[in-house]
């Protein structure tokens, strides 16, 4: 039988209250029985209290059902990044307009917008008006019609024929507010999280045309198109690296009763671990102290847990 995830979760909740309330009942019952024995037993109530509260045991069966998964502590670097929206731009030297050599009579055109071109490659045929010859009209380099105002009829004079661009690579120009500037230097890695990219800063030019911004340049490859120029984008610049002998997934962190804490599995016991966090970037977390390099912690659904502990501590104290 399939269950949705949050009946699970209900269920899940519903378990372990009875499973408390359960236990609450059978000590109630040894106390009556033993009026010596009742303060006894309420001190190792209290005891058991202290040594569990932070802590549920969920089956391995259940947790899959809830979706709660888990990931190994260890090393890594953490890195502090400046946030940037930058645009993606044709380099200047691939993006030719083409026009006749001399002015004439168009009497071929091969090519239209969105052809795909070789460096070489004969796009037109001009009658020249001075010769009478014909000469013929190539690209000089690989790339992609853009936009073209040939027509076999027409006359050629000095205004382009044919827009050619090569989209195999695009520059990602970030502006960098003079506030910022001392934070961005050449050879800083940039990545693209929308499209999962990863480059570094080739050159910083100064400001020009009025505008206050430093204009940083970034390479990014674009081998099959999928990159748009004009493109607005979000860019993350690495401006500093930590190596973090313990880090995780930020999504691992809740507060819980005013601690920042993850939670740490171990056959089947999930237990809300204090821990010390330091440096932080868009997804790890450095963790100073708590938690050591091998365990396993909860990346996802982890709020799960943390009601079941609530649940818990709330049963204990009734």
């Amino acid at each position: 039988m399939m269950y949705r995830p949050h009946t699970l979760a209900i269920c899940l909740l519903l378990s372990l209250s009875l499973t408390v309330h359960a236990s609450g009942d059978h000590e109630h019952e040894e106390g009556h029985g033993h009026s010596h024995g009742k303060e006894h037993g309420h001190e190792g109530e209290h005891g058991h209290e202290h040594e569990h509260e932070n802590t549920t045991k969920i089956s391995a069966a259940m947790a899959t059902a809830n979706g709660i998964r888990t990931a190994i502590a260890s090393s890594g670097t953490v890195n502090a990044t400046l946030p940037i929206f930058a645009t993606l731009v044709v380099p200047p030297q691939q993006e030719i307009q083409l026009s006749g050599r001399f002015p004439g009579l168009i009497t071929d055109v091969r090519v239209a917008p969105g052809d795909s071109v070789k460096k070489g490659q004969t796009l037109a045929t001009i009658e020249s008006n001075e010769s009478l010859s014909r000469y013929e009209v190539r690209s000089p380099i690989s790339g992609v019609i853009s936009d073209s105002h040939a027509a076999s009829g027409n006359l050629a004079s000095s205004e382009p024929l044919f827009v050619i661009v090569d989209l195999s690579g695009l520059w990602l120009e970030i502006p960098v507010h003079p506030s910022q500037r001392t934070q961005v230097t050449a050879g800083q890695p940039v990545t693209l999280p929308a499209h999962e990219i990863s480059t570094q800063i080739e050159s910083i030019a100064p400001p020009a045309h009025g505008r206050p911004f430093w204009r940083a340049r970034a390479k990014v490859p674009n081998p099959h198109g999928d990159l748009t120029p004009g493109e607005v984008t979000l860019a993350h610049i690495t401006t500093a690296e930590t190596v973090a002998q313990v880090r995780v997934e930020n999504r691992a962190l809740q507060n819980h009763e005013g601690n920042t804490v993850v939670f740490v599995h171990h056959d089947g016991e999930y237990e809300a671990r204090p821990v010390t966090t330091g440096a932080s970037d868009e997804k790890f977390t450095e963790i100073t102290a708590g938690l050591n390099p091998g365990e396993e912690y909860v990346t996802d659904n982890s709020y799960l847990i943390k009601a079941d502990i609530g649940k818990s501590g709330a049963a204990h104290q009734h």
